[in-house]
């Protein structure tokens, strides 16, 4: 079966559990090397639901996929913080329809690695509202594409800018044993196409993100 390959996983999502494992090996280290109280390190883990906002105004089924990173959060006054960290994003649309009198999917997979510069400040009691940047790398881009009873995917890297830039605005609700949950909207600040692709001449990010985590 499709996703269950090695070891009863999907590939992806391998990648995805060494990943967290790393950054939580990274996260124990630097606590305990002695930074200053008011510096939290943690994990955050979230849902993406996205898909891309298109120049030709086509509309695409949106794409529901994970995201996983580390973090880290600054207490720069009681009620301000800094946070910043490393996420890995999957993210992308789902297209579907028929062409002619066949049904097809193409199904776009753009993974990034992100660094967030948000800020967070404190509405009342434990709720936050939160905003800033995601400057992201482009790690793959790839379609699998299913028409009829044939699959294949194709990587199409070489369409898409490597660099795309995220505005973030949200909320989150923390406890006061480190564990949150929170909302999240970003939207992309550029074109990610490289080079326009028939009448398509920009692409952007649209996606909607329930996250939640734990910071020590």
């Amino acid at each position: 079966m499709k996703g269950f390959k090695l070891f009863f996983l999907n590939v992806d999502y391998k990648l995805g559990l060494i990943f967290l494992v790393i950054l939580l090996c990274v996260s124990h280290y630097a606590k305990a090397q002695g930074f200053k109280e008011n510096l939290n390190l943690g994990v955050i883990g979230a849902t993406n639901v996205g898909s891309l906002i298109s120049s030709n105004d086509r509309r695409m089924n949106v794409r529901a996929t994970y995201m996983i990173g580390f973090l880290a959060e600054y207490e720069y006054k009681e009620k301000l913080h800094f946070q910043s960290g490393l996420l890995y994003s999957r993210q992308g649309q789902n297209d579907r329809g028929r062409r002619g009198n066949e049904r097809y999917r193409d199904l776009l997979s753009l993974d990034y690695i992100g660094l967030p510069l948000m800020l967070k400040y404190n509405l009342f009691d434990r709720l936050w509202a939160e905003t800033g940047l995601q400057p992201s790398y482009l790690l793959i881009a790839e379609v699998d594409q299913v028409q009829q009873s044939e699959s294949f995917v194709q990587s199409v890297k070489r369409n898409y800018k490597d660099w795309d830039v995220l505005y973030n605005i949200g909320v989150s609700y923390k406890s006061d044993w480190g564990f949150f949950i929170g909302l999240r909207y970003s939207i992309g600040l550029t074109n990610i196409l490289e080079n326009p692709i028939g009448d398509l001449n920009s692409q952007r990010h649209s996606i909607y993100q329930f996250n939640f985590g734990y910071t020590f």
